[in-house]
């Protein structure tokens, strides 16, 4: 076998052009002829018994189909050993003709486990945003639990919309850029108004209306808007108040916070204060290493194969039908039951997937040259964090790796993990602190 050239293509895709010489496609043919010869039966001749010379006359167009692929395989195999190419997909191949007397040339196609050149990925700039939780933080945490169970009363005839009503709203935006406004349908919702801290919130404006009043509000958005829709825009929205309820809250005392689930009023602030800081914490973490992660991709040449890209698609809409508890026939007829179109949906999951992909890479790639390593200590470290995440023992989740052999894919996942706290570790950070939890929780993490 012989390699007449190697190219790559785009979306690692590797292109081989090989020739096997005349002699051995002679022998391969002698091979596969006379395993033809012994399981084939001949008009006029017992099963096994035809002449060679019939065989080879007969079954000349089915043999060379089964050599050429038989060649392929094997050359393919040595052509990935002499080039130290790692195939990630079925290979393809095409040839134009093959004779028992000539040498076989044909070209393979083959996905390879992309290289990236990776840039700077030390020093990366990120702002680390944190906040620090106050009473009033935990007051609007206990007043959202306590409206869960709180009577509803009619407003009145002649009520108005004040803070603390559930109302009930329908609204719709008109734009005359898509057509006939009517066209537009109808949201509706209820809300209980001034709960939300989003400025742009068109609840912010209903704050008056009476049951059964129409008006037409407009809203300004900034270009940092997170919804791409109405982003720098400004929108008009017709809105309607459908009806106004009030909320009665029962007293916050002891009884109350045994019934939902606290020993006493003191204990219920305290565990949500405790939530709200581990939630601010592990926010301000985790929205600081995605953006170094986004810095480190910015700073990285990828070239990922398409058959890469589908089989992480795939396991994320495994995952999210997992999570949604419903297992859909087809991507499209999921996106239909969950409100999405169907062409939109396929490609957020094929960004989804294209940006897990480039994550991994890259932490793979700073693992190899920071020659970083996952000790029996640090193993020993995740099996006792699983086992207390998962309830069971730490002997327990060994035999269960043992069982599974997974013991690889348990410390790669330590090592990506080891990487992306390398990347952080040397990361330029500065420290922004947030003066509202809205802030926080509103803030988009950067991502690329």
């Amino acid at each position: 076998m012989n390699i007449l050239s190697e190219k790559k293509l785009d979306n690692a895709v590797v292109e081989f052009e090989i020739e096997v010489p005349a002699e051995t496609v002679a022998e391969e043919y002698k091979q596969v002829f006379s395993k033809i010869q012994k399981r084939v039966a001949i008009d006029g001749f017992r099963k096994g018994k035809a002449p060679l010379q019939i065989v080879e006359v007969k079954y000349n167009d089915y043999a060379g189909e089964e050599v050429a692929e038989n060649l392929v395989r094997r050359s393919i195999v040595d052509a990935l050993e002499k080039t130290s190419h790692i195939p990630i997909a079925e290979p393809r191949y095409s040839y134009d003709t093959i004779d028992k007397n000539s040498p076989f040339k044909f070209k393979a196609f083959i996905e390879v486990m992309p290289s990236i050149e990776i840039g700077d990925y030390k020093g990366i700039e990120a702002k680390e945003y944190s906040y620090t939780i106050k009473e009033e933080d935990v007051d609007f945490e206990i007043d959202a639990i306590r409206e869960r169970y709180a009577e509803i009363e009619p407003a009145g005839e002649d009520a108005v919309v004040e803070k603390g009503n559930l109302v009930s709203i329908r609204i719709k935006r008109i734009d005359e850029t898509e057509g006939d406004p009517d066209a537009v349908g109808f949201r509706e919702y209820s809300s209980v108004i001034g709960k939300t801290k989003d400025e742009y919130s068109i609840e912010n404006q209903v704050i008056g209306m009476k049951a059964g009043e129409e008006r037409k509000i407009k809203q300004t958005y900034p270009e940092s808007f997170p919804v791409k829709e109405f982003a720098g825009k400004e929108v008009e929205f017709l809105v309607q108040i459908k009806g106004i309820n009030k909320l009665v809250l029962p007293e916050l005392n002891d009884e109350f916070a045994s019934k939902v689930g606290y020993k006493s009023v003191e204990e219920m602030r305290s565990k949500i204060r405790e939530n709200l800081e581990k939630y601010v914490k592990d926010k301000t973490i985790n929205d600081a290493r995605s953006t170094v992660m986004a810095g480190v991709v910015k700073n990285t040449k990828f070239d990922i194969p398409t058959s890469m890209v589908l089989k992480e698609m795939s396991a994320i809409f495994e995952r999210t039908q997992q999570r949604m508890g419903y297992r859909a026939e087809s991507l499209e007829e999921f996106a239909e039951i969950m409100g999405l179109d169907p062409q939109e949906y396929a490609q957020r999951l094929k960004e989804a997937a294209e940006l897990s992909i480039k994550h991994t890479l890259v932490l793979n790639e700073v693992s190899k040259k920071e020659n970083l390593t996952v000790s029996e200590d640090k193993f020993k470290s995740q099996i006792n964090e699983l086992a207390k995440a998962m309830g069971k023992t730490p002997e327990e989740i060994e035999k269960a790796i043992e069982e599974n052999n997974s013991k690889e894919s348990v410390e790669n996942e330590i090592l990506l993990e080891m990487a992306m706290d390398f990347l952080y570790d040397n990361a330029k950070i500065t420290k922004v602190q947030l003066n509202a939890l809205t802030d926080l929780v509103n803030r988009v993490e950067e991502q690329s």
